[in-house]
C-alpha cells in the first residue's frame, strides 16, 4: 500500500550531517596549509626586506665614502638615518633597525638589526640573514651601535 502525499525525494538528516562532517574536515586541513603557506610567506618577504635594507646601506657607506665623510672603521646605519638621507623610501613604518658596517683591512662586513613587529633578525651577517630570522616574541635591541661618525 502506497501512502499519498509522501514524496521520498531529498537527502535524510544523516546523509545531511555526512555531508557536513566531511566538508568540515576538508576546511580544517585546508585551513592548517594556508596558514602555513602565509607564515612561510610573510617570512619570505622580511627576509627580502632585510636584505634590501643591508643593499641600501652598502649604498649609503659607499657614497658617504666617496664624498669622503666618514671617520673610524665601524658604523651603525639606522632605518631612519636611511629614510632621511632618501636611500630607503619603500619600506614600511612598522620597520625599526639599523645596519652595521665594519671595516677591516678594507674589507667591509655587514650585520642587521631589523624588526616589523611579527618578524626580527638581531646581529645577523648579511649572508645569514634567513637562518636568524625569528617569530617577534619581545622587542629585542634593534640598535648596532658603532664607533664612527657619519658625517652628513
Amino acid at each position: 500500500m502506497k501512502l499519498r502525499g509522501f514524496n521520498r525525494k531529498g537527502f535524510t538528516l544523516i546523509e545531511l550531517l555526512a555531508v557536513i562532517s566531511i566538508l568540515a574536515i576538508l576546511m580544517l586541513l585546508a585551513t592548517g596549509s594556508v596558514t602555513s603557506m602565509i607564515t612561510k610567506s610573510q617570512k619570505r618577504a622580511f627576509v627580502i626586506d632585510a636584505n634590501n635594507v643591508v643593499e641600501t646601506a652598502k649604498t649609503a657607506y659607499m657614497d658617504a665614502l666617496l664624498n669622503g665623510n666618514l671617520t673610524g672603521s665601524s658604523f651603525c646605519m639606522s632605518i631612519d638615518y636611511l629614510k632621511n638621507k632618501s636611500y630607503l623610501d619603500k619600506i614600511g613604518s612598522a620597520y625599526v633597525g639599523s645596519v652595521q658596517i665594519s671595516v677591516s683591512n678594507d674589507v667591509a662586513t655587514y650585520k642587521i638589526w631589523l624588526s616589523n613587529g611579527k618578524q626580527q633578525v638581531v646581529g645577523a651577517e648579511y649572508s645569514k640573514i634567513e637562518e636568524q630570522t625569528v617569530e617577534y616574541s619581545a622587542a629585542a635591541s634593534v640598535n648596532c651601535g658603532g664607533s664612527g661618525t657619519l658625517l652628513s
